[in-house]
């Protein structure tokens, strides 16, 4: 406070505790919902990259219990670990289908090539 004798005043500042109260209310609801639409954001955004993780996975998983050689894993191009894992089963499970295809009558088994003999075998 100043006081001006001459003039007979006092001059003085001040706040109201109430506008200052308003004040911090409004500004924690503003951080209050700003907070809230992060963790919104953030849980949908990892929710999102689950999906696309345990989605190939379960596939892969399906597929690799199942004794059909002829199903495919999609591949998807070279964009991620899982599509280069599906090429590499895809791959493995071509490499297996001639060794288990299922003979007919008559047919016999391709000779396996055989090393040299050990002695005593």
């Amino acid at each position: 406070m100043q006081g001006y004798p001459e003039w007979n005043w006092i001059i003085g500042t001040g706040v109201y505790v109430d506008d200052i109260n308003a004040a911090v209310a409004t500004d924690l609801r503003r951080i209050a919902l700003e907070i809230g639409l992060a963790g919104i954001l953030l849980t949908w955004l990892i929710l999102l990259v689950r999906r696309q993780v345990t989605r190939p996975l379960a596939r892969m998983t399906t597929l690799l219990q199942g004794f059909d050689l002829r199903q495919r894993l999609d591949e998807g191009g070279d964009r991620t670990e899982l599509c280069r894992l599906a090429a590499a089963v895809n791959k493995n499970r071509s490499c297996l289908a001639p060794a288990t295809r299922p003979r007919g009558p008559g047919q016999r088994a391709a000779a396996r090539p055989r090393g040299p003999r050990r002695p005593g075998a």
